[in-house]
């Protein structure tokens, strides 16, 4: 099976890129490979072909499923992509280590609405609560010190 498979739906032609030639490809805005893929007009997946091509799908078995109520993918770090049915309610919750001394913590928790389609930054030490899922920042070690 391919690993990337380009399609240009104006003329319907496929090129597909394969693990082994993978390391002599530079993806990006421009593609550039050092062996250029054959241009055709049929994936090598004839399942996945009838789908680009929004076929009625005869080569494949498939199961009708309810959309999932969100899709949550980590970027990288700290940055989030959060994709909803509908916008949400959530809170920005300061999340405090366990270990700290005090009993009695005063903390403000932040309300926010993430839309259907949300690019987010959890900082440090910071969890997002939506009904349905959390997403949790870095928890680093903070030390706490009193002066008196």
């Amino acid at each position: 099976m391919s690993s990337y498979i380009g399609y240009n739906p104006t003329d319907e032609t496929i090129i597909e890129f394969y693990k082994p030639n993978l390391p002599d490809c530079t993806f990006g805005a421009v593609t550039s490979c050092r062996d250029i893929p054959t241009i055709h007009s049929t994936l090598s997946n004839i399942c996945l072909d009838q789908i680009l091509k929004k076929n009625k799908l005869l080569s494949c078995m498939y199961q009708n499923v309810p959309d999932a109520p969100h899709f949550i993918l980590q970027l990288h770090g700290s940055y989030w992509v959060v994709s909803l049915n509908t916008s949400v309610e959530c809170f920005k919750i300061p999340i405090i280590p366990s270990d700290n001394a005090y009993k009695n913590v005063v903390m403000k928790n932040e309300r926010i609405l993430l839309s259907s389609a949300s690019l987010l930054k959890v900082r440090n030490n910071t969890m997002i609560g939506c009904d349905g899922f959390n997403i949790m920042g870095k928890q680093k070690v903070i030390t706490y010190s009193l002066i008196i």
